[in-house]
């Protein structure tokens, strides 16, 4: 993964040093809120309530010109994906759980980017993505009704049962303002939705809870995420 990914940043940089003549680079950072499609089991129960948590994302940003209106347009770089849920007791007198998944990776998206109107101010872009694994756990809570039972909580790493890349679609807009002739300040607001599972393709991927005794598994997840970042670019020259 880490050839793979080193090998895709030196090749951005190769394009970006043979057509810097209309090319823009710089940096973003920003926030996203991360959620699943799928089915989330915890402790051996289907979870029901599973929520949306927010996460970080910080990278740089490559911009060139194709035409006038169309560019090519990536930001790559450190991006968290999540869930967390809430079960309430799954039988009476029974325990409930709750907790939260984290999953980190490098983001590689690949867009098309066309300014909107006649300044250009405004953009749609559109395109896929790989992302590539860095780590993932889940920390979770058991709570039982009985007052004298203390809750427990668990810590989970479970990079091993994650698929190292998953595969996805991005879509988004945003508004690209000139602070300068080569400085500019843009906004961007976009969704991204994973068409691989984030498990490795095996049956049903467990893992062990030592304190419980138990298997608990994640079946079908697919991660989706709403995202909004704040970057700032400079442009080696102006578009014509």
């Amino acid at each position: 993964m880490k050839k793979s990914t080193i090998l895709l940043f030196g090749l951005l940089f190769a394009g970006i040093s043979s057509f810097s003549q209309s090319t823009s680079i710089g940096i973003f950072g920003g926030i996203n809120s991360s959620g699943i499609n799928g089915v989330y089991d915890a402790h051996g129960y289907q979870t029901t309530q599973n929520k949306s948590i927010s996460c970080k994302q910080f990278g740089i940003l490559f911009s060139y010109s194709l035409t006038k209106q169309l560019s090519f347009f990536t930001d790559p770089g450190y991006f968290e994906k999540g869930f967390k849920y809430d079960q309430g007791e799954m039988f009476v007198g029974g325990p409930s759980f709750s907790g939260t998944n984290n999953i980190k990776y490098i983001n590689l998206p690949i867009t098309l980017k066309l300014g909107l109107f006649k300044n250009q101010l405004f953009y749609f872009r559109a395109g896929c993505y790989m992302s590539f694994l860095l780590s993932a756990k889940i920390d979770d809570k058991i709570s039982y009704p009985n007052p004298d039972i203390p809750s427990e909580a668990t810590n989970e790493k479970i990079s091993e049962d994650l698929n190292r890349s998953v595969f996805g679609f991005i879509s988004g807009i945003g508004c690209d303002i000139p602070l300068s002739d080569k400085i500019h300040l843009l906004g961007d607001i976009s969704y991204q939705l994973d068409l691989t599972n984030a498990l490795k393709d095996n049956p049903p991927s467990y893992f062990w809870d030592a304190k419980d005794g138990i298997y608990a598994n994640i079946n079908n997840v697919k991660s989706r995420s709403a995202v909004f970042s704040l970057g700032i670019t400079y442009h080696l020259k102006d578009k014509n």
